[in-house]
């Protein structure tokens, strides 16, 4: 973990490592999660569940689109960007663990 490498590094001097467990606070949109479930008997369960992890933390909005985005993928072979860097970073290793699974080249 690089925070914790940091925090080893830096052990001296005055520096104040805390971990917050952000997951417990964060929710999928209502509406992301209906899309989401076009995708539960296209791949695993535990793949759906990872995919559905990468939405948290990003807007009501932002989680539709990627919902929207991943759907498209695994079921049209549409490979959509949103042009938003942190949310197209998700899409990637989303669409490369997709195509891990169909055992694809990703």
């Amino acid at each position: 973990m690089v925070r914790q490498n940091i925090f080893e590094k830096r052990r001296g001097g005055e520096f104040i490592y805390e971990e917050d467990d952000l997951l417990r606070v964060q929710y999928m949109e209502h509406d992301a999660e209906s899309v989401m479930h076009r995708l539960e008997n296209k791949v695993s369960k535990s793949l759906l569940f990872m995919l559905n992890q990468q939405l948290l933390g990003f807007s009501s909005q932002m989680q539709q689109e990627l919902a929207l985005d991943m759907v498209d993928y695994v079921c049209e072979d549409i490979m959509r960007m949103t042009g938003c860097p942190s949310a197209d970073y998700v899409l990637e290793i989303c669409y490369a663990w997709i195509e891990d699974e169909k055992g694809g080249v990703a």
